[in-house]
């Protein structure tokens, strides 16, 4: 089985152009932002558009996720934080679901200098709630872990069991895993069966089946550094045969590298992948 790969693209009011250019690229998976990832503002009117793009959506076949704003921050110590969080995280479900999104994104928070129980405990009182709103047959909540910064609640693959308990292990919970932020969490991404080992870990800490999408990024910093700095494919310290080996999983993967080298790494996927 060989995953299907796309981008990160530019979103907003009208999202028709960013579909039009995974279907240039001919992209089996996209990913957009519905409003600017550091505003709690969604465009108002888009209804007209979001339709039109479900119809496209459909059309092309295209797996769509939605990213989440940062601003996000279930376990946060400030009240107003969590609310905020709350509330964003409605409004992306509701407009993901219009327009035919697998799922939304979110990081995975911090403590906020509290302790991790804490920071456990304030998640699952703000988040808890607003998953258990949200309709079965829509989009899933999908969670990416950290790359380890501050006091993080989750960024090792040992630490998502944890993070879903603390979320009765919803059903409506699933997994997005960004190659730098594990490789910078301390996840042996840099050696020639990293891809492997990391898929077989999933499968042990019983995740496979939440495990929706991949973050194909390259890190500027080594294993252990806890610094979140993406790197365009073969320019960061992931070891080359990693991406290969995720291809192989049957999840998509989504590119969020930076610069002009973007058409390279869709060279090295689109290489990969017909191996």
């Amino acid at each position: 089985m060989t995953s299907v790969f796309g981008a990160h693209l530019s979103g907003g009011k009208d999202l028709r152009p960013a579909v039009a250019i995974a279907a240039h690229y001919g992209f089996g998976a996209m990913q957009i932002f519905l409003h600017g990832p550091t505003t709690s503002k969604m465009p108002t009117g888009t209804e007209e558009f979001d339709e039109l793009t479900a119809h496209a959506v459909e059309s092309l076949g295209v797996q769509l996720f939605i990213h989440g704003p940062y601003l996000m921050n279930f376990g946060s110590a400030k009240d107003g934080v969590r609310e905020g969080s709350q509330q964003m995280l409605r409004r992306n479900m509701e407009r993901a679901a219009r327009i035919g999104a697998r799922g939304v994104i979110f990081h995975g928070g911090s403590s906020t200098g509290a302790s991790l129980e804490e920071g456990l405990k304030r998640l699952r009182e703000s988040l808890l709630p607003v998953l258990e709103e949200l309709p079965a047959d829509g989009p899933k909540v999908l969670l990416e872990p950290t790359a380890g910064q501050g006091n993080s609640l989750v960024a090792t693959l040992d630490s998502i069991p944890d993070y879903l308990a603390a979320l009765d292990d919803h059903p409506l919970l699933g997994l997005c895993l960004d190659t730098a932020h594990l490789l910078a969490a301390g996840e042996s991404l840099d050696t020639a069966t990293g891809g492997d080992e990391l898929l077989s870990t999933v499968e042990k800490l019983g995740l496979r089946e939440r495990l929706e999408l991949f973050h194909s990024n390259d890190s500027a910093f080594e294993r252990g550094s806890h610094r979140d700095r993406h790197a365009n494919l073969g320019y960061g310290h992931c070891a080359e045969e990693l991406w290969g080996q995720l291809l192989k999983s049957g999840v998509p993967l989504i590119l969020e590298t930076p610069g002009t080298n973007f058409p390279s790494d869709i060279k090295i996927l689109r290489r990969l992948s017909a191996q």
